[in-house]
């Protein structure tokens, strides 16, 4: 009876000590209208329901005029419709905590009633939706255990033990980043047809001969046409080489045919020698149509295999658009995908977590920036910053790594891709991009410039030189022989 008095009155009596207090949150006032979302969500509810219009009123409040109503207002607008209780009790957040809390659970009740209880044959989504709900909720009610000093003097232990952030293998780019961020999110955004794609199946590929284990989710191109992709990326530094646009457009003859054989088996036995995996995700093998329903695929996938995914890549992040969601605002709907994709490579796989590759595109004030900046000459700093992915402004804000390609065709002609470091948690940030020596018919980012490697303007001619011997088919010796003979005829 007791339980039951307690479960009645204190419900009352913190939402009464929050309404006293609103202006404590009047520069924080999501805190408030996402409560005040929850409390709508609840539909005649015992207690709830007699604040309904309490609430619809502080809400048009502040939608008004920016700033939460006192209790003076309040009670002036409701003289003689309801009784406003003023309270001296202190405010405190845990009572925020508290009133949150409850919201959440009563709606869990109501939704179980009306899906499941009072159903007669409960639908699979419904009971799915449940599951997630639940968990969500039970996640977020565990109360966060008390540091004690001994687990502070071991923290760092505790950390590199279960460390696990991953190389991209292409050189020029770990130099700079170091690795792409444990249990968070790395974006490399770019222009359409500036090679977003080249670059994560080139990270994926590297990373599974590695012997790292591979989700690669694409939205942009069928699971077959992935796997061309990679053929072709492994065999670009061979005898046989095969385009990825020759197999996608079915050109191969019967002696590329086989090529294509090879190429695929010695991939595969790549990955294998490795204990590398590399698993390719399209809208055909995997139709999900949630959020939540893409994060249960990803754990489902990760537990038949007995393995968790070291890189789980997403091609790309704005194809999000297409999953179900009641916000109707895309930017929006996307910034909260995003934030729970950070949520989620922290727990996924009992906690053990994951790294997540996001690729998006820049938007046009991005790519007019991004032009400019290539005609500035190699002098000038580099003033390529987030408003390059301004539109999903969680990208941003939730990565440890955020990185821009550009290669347009002039670039390309070059088989150069330039890479501008955005933000890197752990580093600073480079004054000049990273230049990629690229095959895109192969859709493989070499990673290395031999040029930079050199240090003076001597030995940068002396690597062309023998470049251009090899090209042609020349010793060093023939070459030097021809460049005195050259310089004698100029004389």
């Amino acid at each position: 009876m007791e339980q039951e008095f307690r479960e009645k009155i204190m419900p009352a009596q913190w939402i009464w000590c929050l309404v006293n207090n609103l202006d404590k949150f009047d520069d924080k006032p999501e805190l408030i209208l996402q409560l005040i979302w929850k409390f709508n969500r609840i539909e005649d509810h015992r207690l709830l329901s007699t604040f309904r219009n309490l609430f619809d009123c502080i809400e048009r409040c502040y939608r008004q005029t920016n700033k939460f109503p006192d209790t003076k207002w309040l009670t002036l607008n409701f003289k003689g419709n309801m009784s406003i209780v003023i309270t001296e009790d202190e405010f405190s957040m845990q009572i925020y905590e508290s009133l949150d809390r409850y919201l959440e659970q009563e709606y869990i009740k109501q939704e179980l009633e009306k899906r499941i209880v009072d159903v007669e044959n409960p639908r699979l989504e419904d009971v799915k939706y449940l599951i997630n709900t639940m968990t969500k909720f039970t996640d977020n009610s565990v109360d966060m255990p008390e540091e004690t000093k001994e687990d502070l003097i071991n923290s760092y232990d505790n950390f590199t033990e279960n460390f696990s952030g991953i190389r991209t293998y292409i050189k020029p780019i770990d130099n700079v980043i170091g690795l792409l961020g444990n249990q968070s999110l790395s974006v490399f955004a770019a222009p359409s047809g500036h090679g977003k794609s080249t670059f994560a199946f080139s990270v994926a590929y590297y990373a599974a001969i590695h012997g790292h284990c591979i989700d690669y989710l694409s939205y942009e191109i069928t699971r077959e046409q992935a796997w061309f992709n990679l053929v072709a990326l492994e065999s670009e530094d061979t005898n046989m080489r095969l385009p990825s646009n020759a197999m996608k457009e079915a050109l191969l003859n019967d002696k590329e045919k086989e090529a294509y054989k090879e190429h695929m088996r010695n991939m595969l036995n790549r990955i294998k020698a490795k204990n590398g995996y590399l698993n390719i995700l399209d809208q055909t093998t995997a139709p999900i149509s949630t959020f939540e329903g893409l994060c249960a695929k990803l754990e489902s996938i990760a537990e038949k295999r007995g393995r968790r995914a070291d890189l789980i890549i997403v091609d790309n992040i704005d194809n999000f658009q297409i999953l179900k969601s009641s916000e109707r605002d895309e930017a929006t709907r996307i910034n909260n995908y995003i934030v729970s994709l950070d949520a989620f490579s922290k727990k996924y796989y009992n906690g053990e977590g994951t790294t997540f590759l996001l690729l998006s595109q820049v938007n046009r004030p991005a790519l007019k920036r991004l032009h400019t900046s290539e005609g500035e000459g190699n002098e000038r700093k580099t003033k390529i910053d987030v408003s390059c992915i301004q539109k999903y402004n969680a990208l941003y804000e939730k990565a440890t790594c955020v990185l821009v390609g550009y290669s347009d065709e002039v670039l390309k002609a070059g088989d150069t891709m330039k890479v501008y470091p955005v933000k890197l948690r752990n580093r600073p940030i480079p004054l000049k991009p990273i230049q990629l020596n690229v095959k895109f018919a192969f859709s493989k980012v070499k990673g290395e410039f031999p040029l930079d490697e050199c240090r003076t303007q001597e030995e940068r001619s002396e690597m062309v030189d023998s470049y251009i011997a090899d090209t042609i088919g020349i010793s060093d010796e023939e070459m030097a022989q021809l460049q005195d003979d050259l310089q004698e005829f100029e004389e």
